[in-house]
């Protein structure tokens, strides 16, 4: 299920938001973070988590702190196949000017390859790699429109972790 809302005070509805960065698995953790440090530093905003109600959370506290940027949020389970023609739809009718992508979403499973389900390690493939590379290839073309635009992916020293076969 999918759930955007914006808060954007100065910006007509009509107009581009421009200077924006779009964070994945922004709903805690290091994405909140970086929402918070780009917030700071005057960037408009454009959050996605599958958590809704922690991204309507963050949007209150985030606008409230800072009212004249544009906090979009976008509630969306990168597990599912067409993740990122939902959310960059999203973006082309909600005409974002993005400069930056923040590829932070993403999780491991514990346990030996023999004993995890190919379902859930398939998942895990699904939100750790395609979707960030599906994001970051459906991206590409906004953000070398931009000058000084940016890419960070995010990756957990969990995939050095030995693991057992």
């Amino acid at each position: 299920k999918q759930f955007s809302a914006s808060y954007c005070v100065t910006i007509p509805k009509e107009s581009m938001i421009k200077n924006t960065v779009l964070i994945t698995g922004a709903s805690s953790g290091l994405g909140e973070e970086f929402a918070w440090q780009l917030a700071a530093q005057n960037y408009n905003l454009l959050l996605v988590a599958r958590r809704t109600d922690k991204l309507v959370s963050l949007q209150e506290k985030i606008t409230q702190r800072y009212p004249s940027l544009c906090c979009l949020i976008f509630s969306l389970d990168l597990n599912e196949p067409d993740a990122s023609q939902q959310l960059f739809d999203f973006i082309n009718e909600q005409t974002v000017a993005l400069v930056g992508l923040i590829n932070n979403a993403g999780f491991a499973v514990r346990g030996t390859f023999s004993a995890l389900t190919a379902i859930r390690q398939q998942k895990m493939l699904q939100v750790n790699i395609n979707a960030l590379m599906m994001f970051s290839h459906r991206a590409m073309p906004l953000l070398i429109k931009e000058q000084d635009s940016f890419i960070i992916n995010v990756a957990s020293i969990a995939a050095f972790q030995q693991g057992l076969t």
